[in-house]
């Protein structure tokens, strides 16, 4: 196990700051680079800065930036789901012919019509 500012790390990589602000930096060293973190737990997660597609962040289905994506926020804050090029602050595209693209649900029993 590896600590960066622990003696006692209990996973494999424990990064802890026990200052007033926490923060963890990754960044690309030098030129245009994608910035990403990818989770292998059997299927492939990968979030980041996608550099090739002006520094949009990322949440794919993948290893690689840019590929499978579901979710994608634009350096202007605009949010996609199922769409890369969001032009609303929200913007949803779905292609399944037979589900609903969006569905919100209130599950409490006491909900009111307000």
């Amino acid at each position: 196990n590896v600590g960066i500012g622990t003696a006692s790390p209990t996973r494999q990589l424990v990064v802890r700051e026990d200052g007033a602000a926490s923060s963890l930096e990754i960044a690309a060293g030098g030129g245009d680079h994608d910035v990403s973190t990818v989770y292998n737990i059997g299927t492939l997660w990968s979030t980041g800065i996608d550099d090739s597609d002006a520094d949009k962040f990322k949440i794919s289905n993948s290893a690689s930036l840019g590929t499978s994506t579901f979710i994608t926020v634009d350096t202007s804050g605009h949010v996609g789901i199922g769409d890369t090029t969001p032009d609303k602050v929200l913007d949803v595209d779905g292609t399944e012919a037979s589900n609903y693209i969006m569905r919100i649900e209130n599950a409490s029993t006491n909900a009111n019509a307000d």
